[in-house]
């Protein structure tokens, strides 16, 4: 049986969520390219180095949760090791499979490892869709300080994770 890897206090279960499959990729793919599936990127893509090829990754289990407390990114996830997806194309895979599981009018944060180095390794993905259907992503370093959920973006909006499972 397959455990989720983050178990916490801050998630509860998004309906349809649970054991969500991203296909394998070939790492190819980085966000700063990606100019026909966002309307708008980040450009903290590049000034970070992050637009870079990856490499090819195996099928990947993940779960998609809600935030109902508001906390940082390390009070949310804990060890960046266990819970990043490997590479910018397994979150952009993600992205175009099941987008109908992002949060609508709000984020969806997706952690991934980066492979540049000196830049710092890990990585948030921040995606916003639209009413409009239509999608924007930002980017925040793992280690950023943040409380995420506080004030009027709070945990009420209903932030979505995308978590890996342990095999």
């Amino acid at each position: 049986m397959r455990k989720n890897v983050v178990k916490n206090s801050f998630f509860e279960p998004v309906p349809g969520g649970e054991s969500i499959v991203i296909k394998a990729v070939d790492g190819t793919r980085g966000f700063s390219n990606e100019t026909t599936l966002f309307s708008y990127i980040d450009s903290d893509f590049e000034n970070w180095g992050l637009n870079e090829k990856g490499q090819a990754t195996k099928e990947k289990i993940v779960d998609v949760r809600q935030l109902k407390k508001d906390a940082m990114f390390s009070q949310m996830f804990g060890d960046p090791k266990s819970v990043c997806l490997s590479s910018e194309h397994q979150a952009i895979e993600f992205i175009e499979s099941h987008r109908d599981l992002l949060c609508l009018n709000g984020l969806t944060f997706i952690p991934f490892r980066s492979l540049s180095s000196g830049k710092g390794n890990f990585f948030v993905a921040c995606v916003i869709v639209y009413s409009d259907d239509e999608l924007r992503v930002d980017v925040r370093p793992f280690g950023n300080s943040d409380v995420w959920g506080a004030g009027f973006w709070g945990a009420g909006y209903r932030r979505r994770v995308v978590v890996p499972r342990l095999a």
